[in-house]
């Protein structure tokens, strides 16, 4: 009879165990892109790195993109748009998405700028599978012109200031 019980109790603490487990590994986990906090010039790292979260089971991508405007979870990494901004319009025309954000990403100009749609861009991309992003304000132009389009050639990130020539 103990040995039973013993058994049982086993039996109880490894099905434990395996449904502790489970809960750690994320569900529907999605890469965010944000701006590295360790950024350095000459060092080589990387000005954007990602970040794995779980989707909250949301399937949706204004709902996901909503979620990273809110930025980063992580302490090494920056929120890379204003405070406010927010997801208006999102589709997608063949290969290229549209992104339409509120008027507050106008706050950011110049690297500041670049560097925000270009983790916008790199998140887009590798949630959607597109090979292009296209980025406007609802009604305010960004920097000097209309729109912003990025697409893999257009992420040069690196510092190459140490590179050879």
């Amino acid at each position: 009879m103990k040995r039973i019980l013993s058994l049982l109790l086993l039996l109880a603490l490894l099905c434990c165990l395996t449904a502790c487990k489970q809960k750690e590994t994320m569900e529907d986990p999605v890469t965010f892109y944000y701006q590295n906090k360790e950024f350095s010039h000459g060092s080589g790292n990387s000005v954007i790195l990602g970040e794995t979260r779980e989707s909250a089971g949301s399937e949706d991508m204004i709902s996901l993109l909503n979620l990273y405007l809110k930025g980063p979870v992580s302490e090494n990494l920056l929120k890379t748009f204003p405070n406010g901004t927010k997801l208006l319009k999102f589709h997608i025309d063949g290969e290229i998405a549209n992104v339409v954000l509120s008027d507050q990403i106008t706050l950011a100009d110049g690297i500041e700028l670049t560097v925000a749609c270009g983790c916008l861009a790199k998140t887009v991309m590798e949630l959607t599978g597109v090979t292009g992003v296209n980025i406007c304000a609802e009604n305010l132009p960004l920097g000097n012109k209309q729109n912003i389009y990025m697409d893999l050639n257009s992420l040069l990130l690196l510092d190459i200031s140490t590179v050879a020539s």
